[in-house]
């Protein structure tokens, strides 16, 4: 990140000693915000003035935060499970990255990020292709039954 002037926000809590380093990496390294809480001014703010929307869960039924930031136009870099998966098409609305071990997945993780700066500093059609297919996705009741109806009766 230092070297595309790049800053990293963290919102959220978790384990203590996490928070807690997290605080003090913050406190040392300019280019790292750790935001230890919730608040929907902060949130929304983030919607609007993000590059790239990083959501790394190893688990994740389906949140909405991702969804959030496509309606804002912002890709998404997620790891490839649960409704991440569903939401997030690799080079089309976002990026995503998997693995078969922990190790795997961090290395995925890092790459894929590697990847994702290379596009957005080198290949700026892509980026806004990518930004404009995010925006235009739309998550309605009806697409969701639409396609649950299209794949219950493939079976």
């Amino acid at each position: 990140l230092k070297a595309i002037n790049g800053i990293l926000v963290l919102l959220g809590t978790g384990i203590p000693e996490y928070e807690d380093m997290l605080r003090e990496m913050s406190r040392t390294h300019p280019n790292l915000i750790f935001i230890n809480g919730q608040s929907e001014d902060v949130i929304d703010a983030i919607y609007l003035e993000t590059d790239l929307y990083f959501m790394p869960s190893l688990f994740e039924p389906c949140g909405i935060s991702q969804m959030l930031a496509m309606r804002n136009g912002h890709p998404c870099l997620v790891h490839h499970t649960g409704g991440l998966k569903d939401t997030v098409s690799h080079m089309k609305t976002g990026f995503s990255f998997d693995g078969n071990t922990y190790d795997e997945k961090i290395q995925n993780m890092v790459d894929s990020f590697d990847t994702v700066i290379d596009i957005y500093l080198n290949d700026p059609q892509t980026w806004k292709k990518i930004r404009a297919n995010a925006k235009r996705m739309r998550f309605t009741w009806k697409k969701s039954v639409d396609q649950y109806y299209t794949d219950l009766y493939q079976l």
